[in-house]
């Protein structure tokens, strides 16, 4: 069962492609965060993505989505500058047929060994319902954490990771980077604040090897948002390799 989530995520694509709209938890009712409702947005790019990331209220407000697409319900977060918490359950994401939750987790986080108990604690849960878990992280300093972090979170049963793009990481070639990405679980490209250069952190991501993407902002604040993401699928359909781990 967990495997066949994993394959309605990926679609017919051979690369993830995944809408992240749970930014309001995080910046509140401000530029940073989608408009609403969201079902226009998701209507508008259902053609060219496997799937969404969303709070349970905004999930269980919406009058349905496209039946292609499905449902990452973000279980964790909080508003910028606090401790990330649980803010869902396995529970919560069954009752919404999700197909999969996420995580949220900061290295730079200082209750971090509190939190890596609570997301054992909940993978472990997610697992036993046969949910894939999906890590976001964030607070890595430079180029080294990288792979160190991919690894953590493999470590922990991360079934998909999800790393922010703005690190010159994501601009060289590193064969410690390429390792850990080619031997652990599906890593994916956050898009983080608005870029024009995107596309660029695309190319680099898709050529060291990352699984696909997990973009907000640079989607739907742009002014076509389904542009940017037949763009972007363009680029990861070019150089993707061995998805489906």
């Amino acid at each position: 069962m967990l495997a066949h989530r994993m394959r309605r995520l990926l679609g017919d694509r051979t690369h993830y492609s995944l809408l992240a709209l749970d930014h309001g938890l995080t910046f509140g009712h401000s530029v940073d965060a989608a408009q609403l409702p969201a079902g226009d947005l998701l209507n508008r790019c259902s053609d060219h993505i496997g799937g969404f990331v969303m709070t349970y209220g905004l999930a269980r407000a919406l009058d349905g989505w496209p039946h292609r697409l499905s449902l990452v319900l973000q279980c964790f977060g909080a508003p910028k500058g606090q401790s990330k918490f649980q803010i869902a359950s396995v529970s919560q994401a069954i009752t919404l047929d999700a197909a999969a939750v996420s995580v949220q987790l900061s290295w730079a986080d200082t209750e971090l060994a509190s939190r890596l108990r609570e997301i054992c604690a909940f993978t472990s849960e997610a697992h036993s319902a046969s949910l894939p878990v999906l890590y976001m992280i964030g607070g890595e300093s430079n180029t080294s954490a990288l792979p160190h972090a991919i690894r953590v979170c493999q470590e922990l049963g991360a079934d998909l990771i999800k790393i922010n793009c703005s690190l010159d990481n994501f601009m060289c070639d590193h064969e410690d980077v390429k390792s850990v990405l080619r031997y652990g679980p599906p890593v994916l490209m956050a898009g983080g604040a608005v870029s024009q250069d995107i596309f660029q952190f695309a190319q680099n991501a898709a050529r060291l090897g990352f699984s696909g993407y997990c973009v907000g902002r640079n989607i739907f604040h742009a002014n076509d948002p389904s542009d940017v993401v037949v763009q972007l699928n363009t680029i990861f359909s070019n150089e993707s390799k061995g998805v489906a781990k």
